[in-house]
């Protein structure tokens, strides 16, 4: 849809997000730790984020972006 002259900004956005969801999992996994003395709640926690995402992404249609002559 974006072509190859906003690639390097797109896959930038997408490696920032990356790194603060790692970031972010691994902060929050360690403060459930602290106050729960278990992993239990995080492991659920991500179980509901990657059901939620795919629910998120099921309905994206994969066709091509029709283009019109300008």
């Amino acid at each position: 849809m974006f072509g190859t002259t906003y690639m390097s900004m797109l896959f930038g956005l997408v490696f920032l997000g990356h790194q603060f969801g790692g970031f972010l999992g691994a902060w929050l996994a360690g403060n459930m730790y602290d106050l729960l003395g278990s992993y239990d709640a995080m492991w659920w926690l991500n179980i509901g984020l990657g059901v939620l995402s795919a629910a998120l992404h099921w309905p994206i249609d994969e066709r091509p972006v029709r283009r019109f002559a300008t």
